[in-house]
């Protein structure tokens, strides 16, 4: 049914899928180095950003939660939910602690595609969790009705309209942005803007590290630390401070495929 979310969730923890995935439709900020169904196992003791899922609140407000995992190493990892403004950005919140948490976890993989969202966490007492979320439809932007109340245009029933349901309902404009077109710009000195059109990328986007904690990304397919590519950058964590990298003087902050070397272009770095 239109204008709803099914939630197939098997608990064998006694842990819970947030509520507000109730009215997810898209997936946001998606980590570049992590393929589907592939275990995220580097870089160990370290906090990664996953991705992040948008939805509307109750309230209309446009928001994401942005899924925060510590990879295992040394500790088994530990998953974190963040609730931020749809503009937000995840990595500002990785030091911090989250709405929900999830720790002991062995092993953790997800899958997205176009229409839903799979997630498998093996926990250390040997139990597991699978989540499989199918995204709901795209809510449309309405333009309210004349004399029509604020409380009116904000009701459920104008956010669900489908297309043919009449002059009220206006479709989103499509704004595709080519391959390699900056959609979120991160200056050298981590100055980051607040707008992104990184979701209008119609083959996903990638991030170039340059030291930050989320250095500056293009649209384009995801292949960091591949020959002629940006490099992968590590977890905040696995640099052990809150500091600014000089690229050229140490580049620790990213790395590359076997067999390649880390090169600077200013301070951001690729793969040679």
């Amino acid at each position: 049914m239109i204008g709803f979310l099914l939630i197939f969730v098997s608990v064998l923890s006694q842990s819970e899928v947030p509520k507000n995935w109730a009215q997810v439709f898209e997936i946001r900020d998606r980590h570049e180095f992590y393929q589907n169904n592939r275990v995220v196992s580097k870089p160990v003791n370290s906090w990664q950003t996953l991705f992040a899922v948008a939805y509307y609140d109750i309230n209309l407000n446009l928001r994401k939660d942005c899924l925060l995992y510590k990879v295992p190493g040394e500790e088994p990892g530990t998953l974190k939910v963040k609730t931020i403004a749809s503009d937000g950005s995840c990595e500002d919140h990785i030091f911090t602690p989250g709405d929900w948490e999830l720790k002991g976890i062995k092993a953790l993989q997800f899958a997205v595609t176009e229409t839903n969202l799979n997630v498998s966490i093996t926990l250390s007492e040997s139990k597991t969790e699978k989540w499989s979320v199918t995204f709901q439809k795209k809510p449309l932007q309405s333009q309210p009705k004349l004399f029509m109340s604020s409380a009116g245009f904000k009701g459920a029933s104008v956010m669900l309209l489908a297309p043919e349901s009449g002059p009220a309902a206006v479709a989103v404009e499509n704004k595709e942005v080519a391959d390699g077109t900056l959609c979120h710009d991160v200056t050298d000195e981590c100055v980051e803007q607040k707008s992104s059109t990184c979701v209008d990328c119609p083959r996903g986007w990638y991030e170039v590290p340059n030291g930050c904690p989320s250095g500056p990304k293009y649209c384009g397919p995801h292949q960091c630390g591949h020959k002629g590519q940006p490099a992968c950058r590590r977890g905040m964590r696995y640099q052990k401070a809150r500091k600014k990298f000089e690229c050229r003087l140490d580049s620790s902050f990213a790395y590359c495929s076997p067999g390649l070397t880390v090169e600077c272009d200013g301070n951001k770095a690729f793969c040679r």
